[in-house]
C-alpha cells in the first residue's frame, strides 16, 4: 500500500492497525504500540474509535494511566458524535476510564462513572461495572453497598 498511496496516506491506517493488532495478539506490546502510533498518524482526522481504544488499552497494561485516559477520552468523544455508535459502546469505553480512576485511587471519579454507565452497558460489561463498584465500596468501607 505504501507504493500505491505513499507513506503518509490515510489508506495505510487500517494496514498499520492490523499489524499492531497482530503484535498485540503476540504479546509484543512495544511493537504493537509502534504500529498503532503510525496508524494514528496516518488516519489523521479520520482516526477510529477502535484504534484509540487499542492504544489506550496498551497504555493501561503498561500502567501509563495518564496516556491511557487521554486515548480513552478521545475515543469517547468520537463515539458521542458517531451516529452508528450505541450507548453500550460509550459505556464500554467508560468502564475502562472508571477502572483507571480506581487504579489511580480516584475512587469518587470511578464511582460516578460506574453509577452513570453500569445499567447502560452490554450485559457482559455490566458484570465488570458491578465488580468494580463492589471494589470501590469495599475500599470506602461501605460493605453493605459492596454486596
Amino acid at each position: 500500500r505504501t507504493k500505491l498511496y505513499g507513506i503518509d496516506s490515510e489508506k495505510l491506517g487500517p494496514a498499520l492497525m492490523g499489524i499492531g493488532n497482530a503484535y498485540k495478539n503476540l504479546g509484543q506490546t512495544d511493537f504493537a504500540l509502534k504500529y498503532y502510533k503510525l496508524a494514528e498518524t496516518n488516519y489523521g482526522e479520520k482516526i477510529t474509535r477502535s484504534l484509540l481504544v487499542n492504544i489506550g488499552g496498551l497504555y493501561r497494561n503498561k500502567l501509563v494511566f495518564k496516556s491511557a485516559l487521554n486515548y480513552y477520552n478521545q475515543a469517547v468523544e468520537i463515539v458521542k458524535y458517531d451516529k452508528s455508535s450505541t450507548i453500550q459502546n460509550i459505556a464500554g469505553i467508560n468502564y475502562n476510564i472508571a477502572e483507571i480512576h480506581y487504579q489511580m485511587k480516584n475512587d469518587n471519579d470511578a464511582l460516578i462513572i460506574c453509577k452513570e454507565f453500569a445499567n447502560k452497558a452490554y450485559i457482559e460489561d455490566q458484570i465488570l461495572f458491578y465488580e468494580l463498584l463492589a471494589l470501590i465500596y469495599q475500599v470506602k468501607g461501605d460493605i453493605s453497598q459492596a454486596k
